[in-house]
């Protein structure tokens, strides 16, 4: 989606280097969008929270930070013991654990 985003605003800048017809057809453009559609029906609702605490400044910031960078992780769990289970696969230290369960309460307080 980011590609997709930075080739319209070479097309719009007319100092541009890049050239191609105004009528020219984008051959990956519907499956970039419909992937990216379905990775967002995909999401839990934890996984949506999360997103939005990656600039906490505490061990909740840091986990979304991984979360977030981590292209394997199972954003359709819908339970505390699925992530865990992934990272703990993964081999997350303790004190990511720890910062899971914070998270995840912290989700469950708000959601309520």
């Amino acid at each position: 989606m980011a590609s997709l985003a930075r080739w319209t605003r070479h097309e719009e800048d007319e100092s541009s280097k890049m050239r191609r017809p105004q009528d020219a057809t984008n051959l990956l453009a519907a499956s970039a969008v419909a992937a990216n559609t379905a990775y967002e029906a995909s999401r839990s609702p934890f996984h949506r929270w999360i997103e939005g605490q990656k600039d906490r400044n505490d061990p909740i910031g840091d986990l979304a930070s991984d979360i977030w960078g981590d292209r394997k992780f199972p954003v359709a769990a819908k339970t505390r013991a699925e992530v865990q289970r992934y990272m703990e696969r993964q081999g997350a230290v303790p004190g990511a654990v720890t910062a899971l369960k914070e998270a995840w309460a912290e989700f469950l307080a708000q959601a309520n």
